[in-house]
């Protein structure tokens, strides 16, 4: 195999690296979603004992980001400025999952196309990365607020994405 041959199949190989990338940081990004609304819940029901809040983190886990964004801005008063990046950053995530390959399918016959992909997926990655630091950030204060300890809510967090991953691997293999 000759070397541009092995280079045009790494360059391939490094679009797919960049959208998992991006599709990771938008998975991050709803998870968040989740987690603002788990936290909105217990906002409402300071006693929920934990079994719920696992229920209704399950419920949410089931949704769309359209309707994970339709249920947040129902609970929470959203300036229209926040909206409207939500709305941006969910446009950004759907065109990432459901039409950025098939727009770009020809971008992948050539370096030059494939480098295109690549800075576009970077774009978007970062996009996406600047909506979960926000939907952290607004996680933070309403834990912050219910008296939920960050560490304690980082290890349950991390378990659940974990568990999430999991069930996600499974389905597909």
């Amino acid at each position: 195999m000759t070397a541009s041959v092995e280079s045009d199949k790494q360059i391939r190989k490094d679009v797919f690296a960049y959208f998992g990338a991006a599709a990771y940081t938008a998975q991050g990004f709803e998870y968040e979603i989740i987690t603002l609304l788990i936290g909105v819940y217990r906002l409402k029901n300071p006693n929920a004992p934990i079994e719920e809040l696992d229920r209704v983190d399950i419920q949410l886990s089931k949704r769309n980001l359209g309707q994970l964004y339709l249920e947040l801005k129902k609970h929470l008063g959203v300036r229209e400025s926040f909206q409207d990046a939500l709305l941006h950053y969910k446009e950004r995530r759907n065109y990432l999952m459901h039409r950025f390959f098939p727009a770009n399918a020809k971008g992948l016959a050539t370096r030059r196309g494939c480098h295109k992909m690549i800075d576009e997926l970077q774009d978007i990655t970062a996009q996406l990365h600047e909506a979960d630091v926000i939907a952290q950030s607004f996680g933070v204060l309403i834990r912050r607020f219910c008296g939920i300890p960050e560490e304690q809510f980082q290890k349950y967090a991390e378990a659940m994405l974990a568990k999430k991953l999991a069930d996600e691997i499974k389905a597909v293999t």
